[in-house]
């Protein structure tokens, strides 16, 4: 991750559709490189975007830092 002072973040496209509103639901999860634990940075839990979406989540927390990135759709 780039340091703090260039703004480092996430920056990606979805677009996403879910079968169920109440259980299906998608995350962005990251950790440091050589952790196990991994820490939700965003959720998304509405049936769908319907579009192409421009995503920016922030990484200021983890400047400096190697770390691996996870979309993850649980299976129900």
């Amino acid at each position: 991750v780039p340091p703090a002072d260039q703004d480092p973040g996430l920056r990606f496209w979805h677009w996403y559709q879910f079968a169920a509103l109440d259980s299906d639901y998608g995350l962005v999860q990251i950790r440091a490189a050589g952790e196990t634990d991994w820490i939700t940075l965003a959720e998304i839990r509405n049936y769908g975007s319907g579009v192409w979406t421009r995503t920016f989540i922030p990484l200021a927390d983890y400047a400096g830092q190697s770390v691996e990135i996870a979309f993850f759709f649980p299976l129900r």
